[in-house]
């Protein structure tokens, strides 16, 4: 079973249409409980959990393959990043209690950067998540020749072939311990492929 947040977005939802198209199952997991009805209805099992709530986090992803995370956009964050912190640690928490096989965070361009920006929620998050044993799988992009970390869909590569090749090149293993893939069409791949051990 797949847990898939950020389900009644575009990009999570669209995860969640390819993954109930191939059959497999799915856990819709949504912070307001009249937003579960659709995805019920499409066969999906579901969860109400706020990215903040660790307990609730671990209940949805407890027993799940894989979870895919995409966290609500926070456009006017707090200096120093406080929510961020907050959602790292909720998410951190809920990973370790439900240890599942692997997780793919949609981070985006930009949270590499060294400089604090708006972006520096997800560079917050992804640190966060790396402290895990657990294999994670966010997607890349290769920016002048440089395999970049995170899921960076905004800015994808074109051209697969040179990111898989580069990818390769660079020593990534499908996904897991260093990172591949880039556009939300195939982030339903990345989240069903399972870890390389």
């Amino acid at each position: 079973m797949f847990a898939i947040t950020g389900i009644t977005g575009n990009i999570g939802g669209q995860v969640a249409r390819i993954l109930l198209g191939t059959q497999k199952p799915i856990r819709a997991v949504v912070r307001d409980a009249r937003k579960a009805e659709e995805w019920k209805q499409r066969g999906a099992e579901t969860s109400t959990a706020d990215i903040g709530d660790a307990a609730a986090l671990a209940a949805a992803f407890k027993g799940a393959e894989a979870v895919f995370i995409l966290i609500p956009p926070n456009f006017d964050p707090l200096p120093d990043f406080p929510e961020a912190r907050a959602i790292a640690a909720a998410l951190k928490s809920a990973l370790q209690t439900a240890s599942p096989q692997r997780v793919v965070y949609l981070s985006t361009i930009g949270a590499q950067a060294k400089e604090t920006n708006l972006l520096s929620q997800h560079t917050i998050i992804e640190q966060s998540l790396r402290d895990l044993h657990l294999p994670i799988a966010p997607a890349a992009r290769m920016v002048h020749g440089e395999l970049k970390l995170g899921c960076r869909p905004r800015a994808r590569q074109r051209n697969r072939s040179q990111l898989s090749a580069a990818s390769r090149q660079a020593g990534a293993n499908g996904g897991y311990g260093r990172y591949s893939a880039s556009s939300r069409r195939d982030a339903p791949g990345v989240v069903e492929r399972p870890p390389h051990r």
